[in-house]
């Protein structure tokens, strides 16, 4: 790309996803001031990169569009940092610097990127100095922007109001503990169990952080006392107690409805499970949606047990990945999740089933074993021994609430999950500049009528040319029109070894192709 005006640090923000991003743009930026290591001679020529140093007191002081023209940004912290440079043939040089990790307002192409360029001045900002957005405001323990108001309760749960259909969420982000006396492959409740809440945190404290205007947030701090493990006869959690120590981040970007959590745990308890349990906003529900391989899997909120079981009573957890979903056609919430795999949709003291459950943790001791009371047909795998698998240490968990309106479609599930697992990565532009444009997008999808979602994109493994694999989310037949930055000649329908199917037809520089409902297609563009 172009480089930056003189005393600019020229950022790109490369968008991998096929929806374009309008709104908070995040990256933490390494600005160096001088080699760690004051006795090396380096040869720059030797450098996998150029660097460039800075004063020891510049900070940046704004974020403008590659155009020139001014965006709001938030300066949330600044620290020492440790840059390393690579070389090819030399050791890594390790640099002194300070780490900015900065948030603006941008927009960036979908399957593209853009330039941004960070402004210097020696002066100290302090965090939030400069911007000029007034999109979220903070008032004690509370935060709000157009669409969502949180307040933080004295428990470190949020209650969140959706300010465009005036429903409440109460006591989000509820921790809840529970004895876990089964194995790798089945949770299995104690006889006599305790179940620990975010009520029984103890030594709350709660602090605000980032006070706006595109980022609020605030931290929770306390100690979740739980048992140490389980008693030598596993009928009930033993008496000792052990401290582990929770810490929570909860935030709130300008112009988004969704509510962050960032939760690291000190785990020194075994033989338990550990979950974050979310309302969603209607008296009862039926089925939860939750993302599965190239598709959707809409499962039924609870699942009746037999009277008679002879290998497995039947769960009513499940697997998910980066999004899960449940409400009514009117109302709802979306929860996103970064390595959760585990959900449940959980009843409350009434009954009635209307709260989802992500587990963080399940900490067990075997790998199989034979007494499980929710399975009865005894082993599922070797009875071996796994204490690793009783997850000991610091965790550290990254998730989120989204409240709705309207049922989201399914494609709209993956582009809204989309937005939070694959945010845009900023990287810093290198060496004296480049021909490419200051923005560009790579490729472009036009799909219709159907709900295609992009799987995956990536030069071909033998031959010449670009994969493209797209998925229907929807059951109504799709056709989708693929175009790429560089004309494309020919086209074709491969499967996922890449192998040839069958030629695709190729239309002003771009491919055609049909996605049957609930299908897949892979195309290789040359």
């Amino acid at each position: 790309v172009p480089a930056g005006p003189p005393g600019t640090l020229r950022l790109i923000a490369v968008n991998t996803t096929a929806e374009p991003v309008s709104g908070v743009v995040q990256a933490y930026v390494d600005v160096p001031y001088e080699s760690d290591e004051p006795r090396r001679v380096v040869d720059p020529g030797a450098l996998d990169a150029p660097v460039r140093f800075w004063p020891k007191d510049a900070h940046i002081a704004g974020i403008a569009t590659h155009d020139g023209q001014p965006a709001p940004f938030q300066v949330l912290s600044v620290e020492e940092s440790r840059p390393v440079v690579m070389s090819r043939y030399e050791t890594p040089w390790i640099l002194r610097g300070r780490r900015h990790h900065v948030v603006w307002q941008g927009q960036v192409p979908a399957c593209g990127y853009a330039t941004f360029d960070a402004v210097f001045a020696t002066t100290s900002v302090s965090p939030g100095a400069g911007a000029t957005a007034t999109d979220v405001r903070v008032d004690g323990r509370t935060a709000e922007n157009e669409h969502v108001r949180i307040a933080i309760n004295d428990d470190g749960t949020v209650d969140v109001e959706d300010k465009r259909s005036d429903v409440r969420y109460q006591r989000c982000g509820t921790l809840e503990d529970v004895g876990d006396v089964g194995d790798e492959y089945n949770y299995s409740p104690p006889a006599t169990d305790r179940r620990i809440t975010s009520a029984d945190l103890t030594d709350v404290r709660i602090t605000a952080g980032d006070a706006g205007p595109l980022r609020a947030s605030f931290r929770i701090d306390g100690n979740l006392a739980l048992p140490a493990a389980i008693t030598p006869d596993r009928s009930r959690r033993s008496d000792e107690v052990v401290i582990n120590a929770v810490s929570i981040i909860v935030t709130l970007d300008a112009g988004s409805p969704r509510v962050g959590w960032r939760i690291a745990i000190d785990n020194r308890s075994a033989d338990h499970r550990l979950r974050l349990l979310f309302p969603t906003g209607v008296d009862e529900i039926t089925e939860v949606r939750a993302e599965t391989a190239f598709g959707v899997a809409r499962r039924p909120a609870r699942r009746e047990r037999p009277e008679h079981v002879r290998m497995e009573v039947p769960v009513s957890y499940g697997p998910t990945a980066s999004f899960t979903e449940a409400g009514s056609d009117c109302a709802g919430a979306i929860l996103f999740g970064e390595g959760l795999s585990e959900y449940e949709a959980v009843p409350g003291d009434d009954g009635r089933v209307s709260t989802l459950a992500l587990t963080l943790l399940r900490c067990v001791g075997y790998l199989s074993r034979e007494d499980l009371v929710l399975r009865p047909s005894g082993h599922a795998g070797p009875g071996l021994a796994t204490p690793g698998a009783q997850c000991p240490g610091r965790h550290e968990f990254h998730l989120a609430f989204e409240p709705r309106g309207d049922a989201p479609s399914n494609g709209t599930l993956f582009r809204r999950a989309a937005s939070f697992a694959t945010p845009p990565l900023v990287v810093p532009a290198v060496g004296a500049g480049g021909q490419q444009p200051a923005t560009s997008t790579f490729l472009q999808i036009e799909a219709g009528p159907g709900d295609v979602v992009l799987s995956a994109c990536h030069r071909a493994e033998e031959h010449d040319g670009i994969i493209v694999r797209m998925f229907n989310a929807d059951e109504t037949p799709a056709m989708v029109y693929v175009t790429s930055k560089t004309p494309v000649n020919a086209g074709a329908a491969v499967d996922f070894l890449e192998r040839d199917r069958h030629s695709l037809p190729v239309q002003n520089g771009g491919v055609d192709a049909q996605v049957p409902p609930y299908g897949i297609v892979t195309m290789r563009m040359t």
